[in-house]
């Protein structure tokens, strides 16, 4: 059995994770920063392992833990946030407060925005100011008078209106939109046609046949091949039949067995 790791196939594989050029076993070994470190049940903290039972990592440096429920990091030193808070490096024993500049606030009775506090919960930051998301919309800096829009680029839209539904594709307002899926900035009909890579490639029936086929559009994809529609899948901008192709790194490979796997842009058989 072989592996590919970085682009290399290396033997014996043994189904084990890389490490960089190499393979480890995981349950006596670790890969930190590209190297193997030969350490039951270690962690990594940056390049260097650690015993996750008695240290902790905390900013890309190694600590002993505090006690056995220290979870997160607060600067250089671990807490709990079932029972403490963590504000500008400091441990607090109260949980649920948060920090605002260099105060403590609840966020239950209070909203921060810029380093100021507001003694209404829930407010969302405009600027400097602040703005009720019920009754306003903020899209890309941009305020709306109205409460529970979407935003679409830097414009704030109702999906639903009483004639159409609006779909939003990369920043752009479609209509109609139908719920249909985005390819860029237009829909598209997945029963009749798919997207690959930003592009469309239409579905359409050859009459000779009365079969359903997918045919390359001209327009945007060379038409190479025809494929049954069950059976397309996206290579980059290209198509493919994966029962009998391998999409590797955006590279269409025949794939003669089941078995083949990607390295790199090339496909090879995984049992050797």
């Amino acid at each position: 059995m072989v592996t590919c790791c970085d682009g290399a196939i290396t033997v014996p594989g043994g189904g084990w994770p890389c490490c960089k050029t190499e393979v480890y076993n995981p349950e006596n070994a670790v890969c930190c920063g590209g190297k193997i470190r030969y350490k039951k049940g270690a962690s990594c903290c940056k390049d260097e392992s650690y015993n996750p039972e008695y240290e902790t990592c905390c900013d890309e440096k190694i600590y002993p833990v505090r006690n056995e429920r220290s979870l997160e990091c607060c600067g250089e030193k671990s807490y709990n946030p079932l029972h403490e808070s963590c504000c500008s490096g400091k441990v607090y024993s109260q949980r649920g407060i948060k920090c605002c500049g260099h105060k403590l606030y609840n966020p239950l009775y209070e909203s921060c925005c810029s380093g100021n506090l507001y003694s209404q919960r829930g407010l969302q930051c405009y600027g400097d100011t602040t703005y009720n998301p019920l009754h306003g919309t903020c899209c890309s800096g941009n305020l709306y008078p109205h409460g529970g829009l979407q935003c679409c680029g830097d414009s704030g839209y109702s999906p639903c209106t009483k004639r159409v539904v609006l779909t939003c594709c990369d920043g752009a307002i479609t209509v109609p939109g139908g719920g249909w899926p985005c390819c860029k900035t237009e829909v598209y009909n997945p029963e009749n046609a798919v997207c690959c890579g930003g592009k469309f490639v239409i579905r359409k029936v050859r009459p000779a046949a009365r079969t359903s086929h997918i045919i390359r559009n001209m327009k945007h994809v060379a038409m190479k091949k025809i494929y049954p529609v069950r059976n397309v899948n996206c290579c980059g901008e290209k198509i493919y039949d994966p029962r009998t192709e391998k999409c590797c790194d955006g590279s269409i490979n025949d794939k003669v067995e089941s078995f083949y796997q990607c390295c790199s842009d090339n496909a090879y058989k995984f049992f050797a």
